[in-house]
């Protein structure tokens, strides 16, 4: 096991085991932590999204 890169931190997540097997059919075990970025990210995105949506949609106080 090599270095961490700067630019990452490692963290422990737990998941059902049905949860694990879908995840391992679709990517296998060697493409779980591509896919887990790449979910969050995108998860993240429609977050900050309907946020910013929401806040621009809040009367103004006057």
């Amino acid at each position: 096991m090599g270095r961490n890169r700067l630019d990452h931190h490692r963290f422990h997540v737990g998941l059902e085991r049905s949860s694990l097997a879908r995840l391992d059919a679709l990517v296998g075990p060697k493409g779980r932590a591509e896919f887990v970025r790449k979910a969050v990210d995108q998860m993240l995105d429609q977050v900050e999204t309907a946020q910013a949506i929401a806040a621009k949609a809040k009367p103004k106080p006057e």
